[in-house]
């Protein structure tokens, strides 16, 4: 209600910022004073005429004087308004400037401390994830950590509302040897576990997973030319299913050394077994520390081959 009522009565604190960062047209609208709004209107679309032809080059210290000069100005008029003498304009521009301030709070409150979404570049977690989709991670899922944070800026260095990740969950983390990266993966390793590929086939706690075939299919690779793999949905110790793709049993990470995990660290890996950089390349990847979580992805939001809005679970069965 005070923000409301900031807004509503032209304070300075509002004006300002308003004029300077939306533009000098809606900061003279917002304080009344149409004729301004319209002179200024002109006067950007003259500009940008002239900037489009080459008749001027580009001015940025001059446009940031005088977008601070109008600011002042628009600061200047507020101070005589008369609340009754509003436009229908003026009015509309304030509640504009509401609703902006709350879904920019909305936005800002959501991205750092409940939900983010992510883009997938590559093919490494076909069948679940395919290259160009978008996801939706839950920051809050595993806790609150430096990376959960936008330029890793956390206010403390201990994880808050710690809470481990599951096998099976896919997540989002910072990878350890690059942390400006975020790779995402399915933790099939817990810490204490006994990870290893036999032939093709992974072994936890020297239990070798099953597997169910369920087709062959041809899927592209970076280069855009297709190769065939098998699709198989795999299940893990506790019940959990899900797809993976592999090319053959034969391919480099398809034998790998006996990996036994450290505590608080994680085993993870992609579903697109042969093409997947994961914690069997321990010089790239390796263990994931759970400092370097970021979150936990819960939902397919785009698809990225149609381009169409999904919302749809990706949680393991």
């Amino acid at each position: 209600m005070r923000l409301y009522n900031l807004i509503k009565n032209r304070s300075p604190w509002v004006v300002f910022p308003v004029a300077l960062f939306a533009g000098s047209v809606l900061g003279m609208l917002y304080v009344n004073r149409w004729k301004w709004a319209l002179l200024y209107l002109v006067l950007f679309s003259a500009q940008m005429a002239l900037l489009y032809f080459e008749y001027i080059g580009e001015t940025v210290a001059f446009d940031i004087v005088v977008a601070l000069m109008i600011s002042l100005q628009a600061v200047y008029f507020s101070r005589t308004l008369k609340q009754d003498a509003l436009s229908w304009y003026a009015k509309l521009v304030a509640v504009l400037m509401t609703c902006l301030v709350v879904l920019l709070f909305l936005a800002l409150l959501l991205k750092p401390f409940l939900y983010e979404p992510w883009h997938m570049p590559a093919g490494s977690m076909r069948p679940t994830i395919h290259v160009g989709d978008t996801v939706l991670a839950s920051k809050y899922a595993y806790g609150y950590g430096q990376y959960s944070f936008p330029f890793y800026i956390s206010p403390w260095k201990s994880r808050w509302f710690h809470k481990d990740p599951e096998r099976g969950d896919l997540i989002v983390f910072a990878l350890p040897q690059d942390t400006s990266v975020d790779y995402l993966k399915r933790v099939v390793g817990l810490p204490g576990d006994r990870i290893q590929m036999t032939n093709g086939r992974l072994f936890i706690n020297g239990a070798m997973l099953e597997r169910e075939f369920v087709r062959e299919v041809e899927v592209p690779d970076p280069k855009g030319e297709l190769y065939t793999v098998k699709e198989y949905i795999e299940t893990l110790p506790e019940g959990k299913r899900h797809g993976i793709y592999e090319k053959s049993d034969e391919e480099p990470l398809d034998n790998t050394v006996l990996f036994e995990v450290p505590q608080g660290h994680y085993f993870i890996m992609g579903d697109n077994r042969d093409r997947s950089l994961d914690s069997r390349v321990m010089p790239m990847v390796g263990y994931i520390q759970d400092k370097y979580l970021v979150g936990k992805i819960v939902l397919l939001i785009k698809d990225g081959e149609t381009g169409g809005v999904v919302f749809r679970a990706i949680e393991p069965e």
